[in-house]
């Protein structure tokens, strides 16, 4: 066994181009794995006398909500995913690949992977709810494309890339940081202001622009990253580092920022959901810890049975992205409706203890669903668009929004409706496929040929 995976690991490693940078693909998945440990880690199943009891450790022990300026590590994410997009944008237009069809490309990529997870969750989500056994399970089910908020923050930063990439300077920097702090001032500003304003999901309505502003300015990052306009000396980088975390901690102890990044149920302001600038600033300490530890890391990276575990695993990366809340959710029902867990009473040192066999069996779970929908990973690039390119570009900037802003709509309302027909939430899931079909996502052409049948009828 130890031969075979020794072979596998040298054919990777014999395969692996010569420049490729490794330690991007390291940084990367080191952020989706603590993301999925910090989900799994997060969620509580304790046993009382009467039956047992669900919770969210960030709500049930509040002086973890500190830790999750340690664990919420997608700025750092959206930091590589800004320097990869700029390399991939910048290669595809000096083989003149048109910006419109770039964007199709990654959006296809990113997309493709969420179809069997929607599919799959809308579907039990309403069988649940017809036959009323919503409540059988420990979690909402709605807990289980949780994960999809990043695709739509990810898939807007993902599309500005050729608009952006040679506007990426400090004036533009600085214009995203200062209006996520405007943003934020009116937020979290006087009562009477806030209450004349819309609300979604329990945040002002204006919020909700820092989910462009905050994760644009952090993905420039990576513009910055690549074209090395970033700090040189240690030192710097220790002072940016020192002086973000710094501000941080003022903002939360002394201002109206929340403690925790991600949200607490039950409470509605969150740095993460919509991102303040705080956010930003958590990317610029994590950015320093990154560069201080590429050398190293890098060197760390030729062996080639590291390489190939970050390899295997990068390939599936988006897959164990959206379903590790599913594997979480099929092992905490495992756990309420069998009995056969030996829940602890309470969050406790038993608790402690139990959490590596919880993250074993939620991992065990995970691999099998992986296997099956990870193919959805790999696709054909879309159909070309056969509009005129001012057009063709419009339409393409509409297909993203209305895909993003009904994700997150099926995020806030839920998977069901039950005032929709069959109960289904008819209205983002409309947005949902009418934007990838829109963007070749889905549908095999068939959007691109009747475009193709009206522009040569026209």
């Amino acid at each position: 066994m130890l031969d075979r995976l020794g072979r596998l690991a040298q054919t990777i490693e014999r395969d692996t181009p010569e420049d490729r940078d490794r330690y991007l693909d390291f940084l990367r998945l080191g952020a989706i794995v603590v993301v999925v440990l910090g989900h799994w880690l997060a969620r509580v199943i304790v046993e009382r006398p009467d039956g047992f009891a669900t919770g969210h450790l960030l709500e049930v022990v509040p002086a973890t909500q500190w830790l999750t300026w340690v664990v919420q590590v997608m700025p750092l994410f959206f930091i590589v995913g800004g320097l990869l997009n700029l390399r991939s944008w910048r290669r595809a237009r000096d083989g003149g690949t048109s910006g419109v069809e770039w964007v199709r490309n990654r959006a296809r990529r990113l997309l493709r992977p969420l179809l069997p997870l929607l599919i799959l969750w809308v579907a039990v989500s309403n069988v649940l709810d017809t036959l009323g056994w919503s409540a059988a399970l420990p979690f909402d089910a709605g807990t289980a494309i949780t994960p999809v908020w990043f695709l739509a923050a990810y898939l807007v930063v993902t599309a500005l890339t050729p608009v952006l990439a040679e506007r990426s300077g400090v004036r533009v920097l600085a214009a995203l940081v200062m209006g996520a702090v405007v943003v934020d001032v009116l937020r979290f500003g006087e009562p009477e202001f806030l209450a004349a304003m819309p609300t979604v999901d329990g945040q002002p309505v204006i919020a909700v622009v820092n989910f462009v502003l905050v994760w644009v300015a952090v993905h420039q990052l990576g513009f910055w990253w690549n074209d090395d306009r970033l700090p040189s000396s240690p030192g710097t980088w220790l002072a940016l580092a020192v002086a973000s975390t710094t501000v941080i901690v003022l903002l939360v102890t002394l201002g109206a920022y929340p403690a925790s990044v991600v949200q607490v149920p039950g409470d509605a302001p969150a740095n993460d959901a919509p991102p303040t600038v705080a956010l930003f600033l958590l990317g610029i300490v994590q950015l320093a810890i990154a560069v201080a530890l590429r050398a190293r890391a890098t060197r760390w990276l030729r062996r080639p049975m590291v390489w190939a575990t970050v390899a295997l695993l990068g390939s599936r990366l988006m897959t164990v992205f959206l379903w590790h809340q599913t594997a979480m959710l099929l092992v905490a029902t495992f756990v309420v409706w069998t009995d056969l867990w030996p829940a602890a009473s309470a969050v406790d040192g038993r608790w402690l203890a139990q959490r590596p066999a919880w993250v074993a069996a939620c991992a065990v779970v995970l691999v099998p669903l992986v296997l099956a929908v990870g193919r959805f990973e790999r696709s054909a690039p879309p159909p070309a668009s056969v509009l005129p390119t001012k057009l063709a570009a419009a339409v393409t900037a509409a297909a993203v929004v209305a895909v993003s802003v009904s994700l997150g709509w099926l995020i806030v309302d839920g998977l069901t409706d039950p005032a929709g027909p069959l109960r289904l939430p008819m209205g983002p899931l409309v947005g949902v496929v009418a934007g990838m079909a829109t963007l070749g996502v889905i549908g095999r052409g068939r959007v691109t040929s009747w475009l193709r049948r009206v522009v040569g009828q026209g």
